[in-house]
Order: structure tokens, then C-alpha cells, then sequence
């Protein structure tokens, strides 16, 4: 049995009437592009060494791997839970927050954390539902926010419409978050006491700012982040825990080419400036960013159907620019 959800007042028109939109979020977000080769996902720790991948998610293929950018000289595999379909770092040490399925009838989704520094401690378990879980992402130590969804009295889950975000606390009591229902997004920008997504406008409105979408945590406040910082051609937006540093990924050429065979670049802002990120166009995938702003992490493809590579970056924390760029092969065996 669930603990009971404590629902906190939010902002919930505009998740509805976005519902409409999935099918636009479907063909222009790369992680939801279906003639794209099997996404790599990736997510950097908290303190910038380490770096976690997961490929063919959610599958009996898939392959977790780990590299500690410090002393690995090559990928480790990591013997994770079956069916996991979603990986992040949270805010403590290395530990690997992981959302993963048992198939078993009632099927139920697990989240867990699995400490890499210490594996003998085996994998523990957070929450489970037989809603679905996806996209976790740790708030404050303890404290994770993690997509899940409604299901219908026969047991069917909604899709479109079925989608909304949970906070679920060390003491195993969970609060409802942000618009219900929400469309598919993966985790959110934490910032300050609150949450966002972007949405972009690149489908009829191609000369739209992008929709800035925020909530507040439970006693939090609604972070606030103007949408004409971002140009009209953004395709979504990745900010650290103070939105001082964000990676944007946008089309530079997007009235040129064919819609669904885009090919994106990505820059970095820097509070009131940006700068270039050099040798990064392509089809980018689990872009993940330290809550410092101070490294990240991307998969990345040269085009539709080619393979992935890693990407790690690193940052002073007082300049725009980044001070390393590794690009990092991955074999898919």
C-alpha cells in the first residue's frame, strides 16, 4: 500500500492545456526520437568525477557502466537491477539513484540508490508503486522528486494525460508537485525552492520565445526565469541550482532543414553572457549538470542513427568558458 500524498497548491492550467502538445514534444526532443539509435543516458556525481551511463534502458540488454574521470582508464560495468530505465546522481558521495521494474504481476517500479563507492551495500530500496516511476532527481539529501502516473479504475495508465511528479521523503511520505497532469518531461531544473521546464515553440510558432514552466516546492517559491533569455530557436535548457550556469541546445539553421532531422548546438549561460561550446553539434542525450555548475555530461551523436560518444565538460566557476572538453568513446557491447 502507498503512503498517502499530501497534494500542494501549484499551478495547473497550463499542464492541461499542454497535453495537447505531446506529439510536437515527441518529434523534436532527442530523447524521444524513435529512428535514433538506442539513447545513451548519463549523468555526472555531484562533485564532477564521476560518470554513469546507461544504454538500452529498460530493456534485458541494457548495460550499466561507471568511470571515475580521476583514476578509470576505461568503463566499469556495474551489475544494476534488472529493467532500470532511468539513472541520476543525487546530492551525497556517488551514490546512483536508479528507477527500475520488477515484471512480476502486479508489476511494480522501484526507486533505489546504489552507493558506487560502496558497493557491497547492495542496492537500497526507496519507494516502490505499481504506477510507474522515471526521471528521479534528489532535491535536498533524502529527499527525491520522481515522475510517476495515474491509473484508470481497469488499471490502464493514461497517456497522455496520466503524468504528474511526486517528492518522496526520508520518512516515506510522499507530496504531489507541480501541474496535474504534466506532459512526459524528464526531471526538471531545481532552482532555489522551486522547479521548471522549457517547452519550445519550433512547431507552427518558430518565431516564439520558449515557455518557461514554474512551480514551487512545498513551501518553496516559484523560481523565475525569463523566457527572453532564451532565443527563439532554444530547444530546451539544463541550469544549475542557482541558474547561474545553464546549457542551452537550440537549431541554428532551423528554417533550413526537414522537420525531425535537426541537428543541434549547444552554448552555455553565463548569467548576463553566453559563450560557445566548440565541437558539439549533433543530436545530444541524458545532459546532466553538477548542482555547482561547475561540470557536466552529455551523450552525443553526429547525426540520426549514428553511434553515441560521451561528453564531459569542465568549468571555472567564475567564467563562462569551459576549461576541458573530453570526448570519451563508448562501445556498446
Amino acid at each position: 500500500m502507498n503512503p498517502k500524498i499530501e497534494s500542494t497548491s501549484c499551478q495547473r492550467g497550463i499542464g492541461i492545456l499542454l497535453v495537447v502538445l505531446v506529439g510536437l514534444l515527441s518529434a523534436c526532443n532527442p530523447n524521444y526520437r524513435g529512428h535514433d539509435k538506442p539513447i545513451l543516458h548519463t549523468t555526472i556525481s555531484a562533485d564532477g568525477k564521476m560518470v554513469a551511463t546507461l544504454l538500452n534502458a529498460g530493456t534485458d540488454k541494457q548495460l550499466l557502466r561507471v568511470r571515475n574521470l580521476g583514476t578509470d582508464t576505461t568503463w566499469r560495468t556495474v551489475q544494476g537491477p534488472p529493467l532500470t530505465h532511468s539513472i541520476r546522481f543525487g546530492l551525497q558521495g556517488h551514490e546512483l539513484l536508479l528507477t527500475h521494474r520488477k515484471p512480476d504481476l502486479p508489476a511494480k517500479d522501484y526507486l533505489s540508490k546504489l552507493d558506487l563507492d560502496n558497493p557491497e551495500r547492495g542496492l537500497q530500496k526507496i519507494y516502490e508503486s505499481e504506477d510507474g516511476l522515471a526521471f528521479p532527481v534528489e532535491v535536498t539529501p533524502g529527499q527525491v522528486m520522481v515522475r510517476t502516473r495515474h491509473a484508470d479504475q481497469t488499471g490502464k495508465r493514461f497517456y497522455l494525460s496520466g503524468y504528474y511528479w511526486i517528492l518522496v521523503g526520508q520518512d516515506q511520505q510522499l507530496r504531489k508537485v507541480g501541474p496535474d497532469p504534466v506532459l512526459p518531461y524528464a526531471a526538471p531544473n531545481i532552482v532555489g525552492s522551486g522547479f521548471f521546464w522549457t517547452e519550445d515553440q519550433m512547431g507552427e510558432k518558430k518565431e516564439a520565445h520558449p515557455l518557461v514552466l514554474s512551480y514551487p516546492l512545498p513551501g518553496g517559491v516559484a523560481p523565475i526565469f525569463s523566457r527572453e533569455r532564451l532565443e527563439k530557436n532554444t530547444h530546451d535548457v539544463l541550469c544549475d541550482r542557482m541558474a547561474k550556469r545553464c546549457l542551452r541546445w537550440f537549431i541554428s539553421n532551423l528554417n533550413q532543414i526537414p522537420h525531425g532531422s535537426y541537428i543541434y548546438d549547444v552554448d552555455v549561460l553565463f548569467g548576463a553572457t553566453s559563450c560557445k561550446l566548440p565541437g558539439l553539434s549533433g543530436r545530444p542525450a541524458g545532459v546532466s549538470l553538477t548542482p555547482d555548475g561547475n561540470a557536466a555530461v552529455m551523450s552525443l551523436a553526429a547525426g540520426p542513427d549514428k553511434p553515441r560518444h560521451v561528453v564531459v565538460m569542465h568549468f571555472n566557476p567564475q567564467q563562462c568558458e569551459a576549461i576541458s572538453l573530453q570526448h570519451i568513446n563508448f562501445e556498446e557491447k
